[in-house]
């Protein structure tokens, strides 16, 4: 699973269904559950990005910006 807020979970669940769904006990939670079988490497490397940056400091965040220039 990955954090994603609400809005952004509903509509990678609407978008792909077979990846992405939500179980009753994840409902209220910001996370997004993936069928790691189905899901493309760098969509999940993607993803996984987008929760960090999400969540992390943004000190933390430009530094990791600026390292990748």
């Amino acid at each position: 699973m990955v954090r994603a807020r609400f809005e952004q979970r509903e509509t990678l669940i609407a978008a792909a269904p077979e990846i992405f769904h939500v179980t009753e006990h994840h409902a209220g939670h910001p996370w997004v559950l993936v069928r790691l079988a189905r899901v493309e490497a760098a969509d999940l490397a993607r993803l996984a990005e987008l929760a960090w940056r999400s969540a992390a400091p943004k000190r933390a965040v430009a530094k990791w910006q600026a390292a990748r220039r």
